[in-house]
């Protein structure tokens, strides 16, 4: 869908217009079924993973972007926009800056982890 049902260069998953993203939901539901009781639930899912994923299509055509080469199956349009996106200076500077916080030492622990230590539900449930 990211290739052949993105209109725009969207910069991220929370830009993309709600209808858009509906229609995005809509062309998933036409390749499984679920009870119709589950839609709610699966519609969050699927938003859950549509961003996951979004975010790091992103990361990867601008890694692509940053070799001078471009993806093969992207429109046209949507790439330019896209380019337009990560030549912004404000874009740049967010970047290297979060790329920053990332890498950064934290006061000689070394570079942030986000590991919250593994546990089964029933353990996390006993620990609340």
């Amino acid at each position: 869908m990211m290739y052949s049902m993105l209109r725009f260069g969207y910069s991220k998953w929370s830009v993309i217009p709600s209808d858009e993203r509906e229609l995005w939901f809509r062309q998933f539901a036409q390749e499984f079924n679920w009870h119709s009781d589950l839609t709610e639930t699966v519609s969050k899912k699927f938003n859950e993973k549509a961003m996951d994923s979004y975010t790091k299509q992103m990361n990867a055509w601008k890694t692509v972007w940053q070799k001078n080469k471009r993806p093969r199956f992207i429109n046209g349009t949507v790439w330019e926009q896209l380019i337009a996106h990560w030549e912004k200076e404000e874009t740049a500077e967010m970047s290297s800056r979060n790329s920053k916080n990332w890498k950064s030492d934290h006061a000689g622990r070394g570079m942030y982890v986000h590991n919250l230590g593994a546990c089964s539900m029933p353990t996390k449930e006993d620990e609340l």
